[in-house]
């Protein structure tokens, strides 16, 4: 395809370098990973970049959550259920599956697990989300609610005496802040970017390829917008700082209660 035939990139809103969430810098990486939302083909998706050098040949290193419509609101909702109940050490597991690529390139006859978005409150209480991979070989990543230093600065938390604020309160206005910043403008762009799909056999058998392949509001990292990639400033000390993966994926279900995220 010639350059002057390519979609038209647009960027959008979530695309701005501070939306996206930023979790600890992984072991052998250079940069911190994020978390964005964004749209692509008239859904909303979650987007993990790991920025490990040795995940790159695995999708380019990121790992997507791809949910319905009803799904992500659903999601919205589970989180404001822990902005809600304040108990630590709480989480649930909401595991998509979808026909996946298999070998040959065909689409798999059943369904399979796609990823995991694992939503909760940490032993700390401090509010938290994760998208694992169905490789269980790569990076499970935890995400805080928190604010996060960067190049320009950073908010400190403090009470009326000047003591500082706990994690665990101050994650519950950074996650309900955020799912309802999310929730608006991820609903705006998927309203202005929403596309019929085609019939098959349209647009030379295309299939579902409005505007520009499906890709809305954006095409950054692959196409899917509000990515997030590159945008990496402050060093990655936000967010949930000093948070290691030690691994420890168990089987379909996600994480036990024995096999936890890291803390």
């Amino acid at each position: 395809m010639s350059e002057n035939n390519q979609p038209q990139y647009t960027g959008n809103i979530l695309q701005e370098w501070s939306w996206p969430l930023t979790g600890p810098v992984q072991n052998g990486a250079q940069r911190p990973p994020k978390l964005s939302f964004g749209i692509y083909k008239n859904k909303p998706v979650i987007t993990v970049r790991t920025n490990v050098p040795a995940d790159k040949g695995n999708d380019n290193g990121t790992i997507r959550w791809e949910p319905s419509n009803k799904d992500f609101v659903a999601i919205i909702a589970a989180i404001r259920g822990f902005v809600k109940d304040p108990t630590p050490d709480q989480k649930i597991n909401v595991t998509l599956k979808a026909k996946r690529r298999v070998s040959g390139g065909r689409l798999s006859d059943d369904l399979m697990v796609s990823a995991h978005l694992l939503i909760g409150r940490d032993a700390n209480g401090v509010i938290y989300a994760a998208v694992r991979s169905w490789n269980k070989d790569r990076p499970v990543i935890k995400f805080c609610f928190l604010p996060e230093a960067d190049n320009f600065g950073e908010a400190v938390w403090g009470d009326s005496q000047g003591n500082p604020l706990p994690n665990s309160k101050i994650s519950e206005y950074y996650a309900e802040g955020m799912i309802d910043a999310m929730q608006l403008q991820v609903q705006n762009l998927l309203r202005e970017n929403w596309k019929a799909p085609e019939r098959k056999g349209d647009n030379n058998g295309g299939g579902n390829r409005g505007n520009g392949g499906g890709y809305g509001g954006g095409g950054n990292g692959g196409g899917y917008g509000g990515g997030g990639g590159g945008y990496n400033r402050g060093g990655g000390n936000g967010g949930g700082g000093g948070y290691n993966n030690r691994g420890g994926n168990s089987d379909f279900g996600g994480f036990s209660d024995d096999d936890n995220l890291p803390d």
